[in-house]
């Protein structure tokens, strides 16, 4: 403990005795003799409280120093952490929103190009399906024509046979046959 403060408050009370008496109404105001008593009392508590009290309160100041320091270098490596954290968090939330936005953009590119595909598949099945429409019944008309002529030549052919045989003799007969053969199967072409 520095000794100098304390013999600078003794000299200024020694100098000075009614600095040290600044109650009013004392006893003893402006005594020397009690001025003095005054000074050696308290100059002998401020030696003893210095001699028993001092490294106490060194030690207690010291340790409380260190208890100081040593939470101030834990909050202050907190502090770092916690800002490196949110400095992470923040690169972080960045990241997934560039992400997130990467992902909506792919996601709305593939849509629109499975929309043009499902379009132009669509076009294609209904084109195809027009075509083959055409195409069935252009063959179910033939189809028809070729079974309704078969079917008109069967009929045509056994009615001429019949009227034959009953009114015509062998000679018209054979004259009128082969002039039907000939027309109908002109007509079958």
């Amino acid at each position: 403990m520095k000794r100098g403060p304390v013999f600078a408050a003794a000299l200024a009370f020694a100098f000075c005795p009614q600095a040290a008496f600044c109650a009013e109404g004392g006893e003893h105001a402006g005594s020397w003799l009690s001025l003095a008593f005054f000074a050696i009392n308290f100059t002998l508590f401020v030696i003893l409280a210095g001699y028993f009290g001092g490294p106490l309160i060194v030690g207690f100041i010291r340790d409380r120093a260190k208890q100081l320091r040593a939470t101030l270098d834990i909050s202050s490596s907190a502090l770092k952490r916690a800002e490196q954290l949110a400095a992470g968090a923040e690169r972080e939330l960045s990241r997934l929103e560039s992400e997130k936005a990467e992902l909506a953009r792919a996601m709305r590119a593939e849509t629109e190009h499975e929309t043009r595909r499902i379009r132009e598949l669509a076009r294609d099945t209904a084109e195809r399906i027009r075509r083959d429409g055409e195409l069935t019944a252009a063959a179910a008309q033939q189809a028809a024509r070729r079974e309704v002529r078969a079917r008109l030549g069967e009929v045509a052919a056994g009615l001429a046979r019949r009227l034959l045989e009953a009114n015509f003799n062998p000679g018209d007969q054979e004259h009128l046959l082969a002039d039907f053969m000939r027309k109908l199967s002109q007509e079958t072409r």
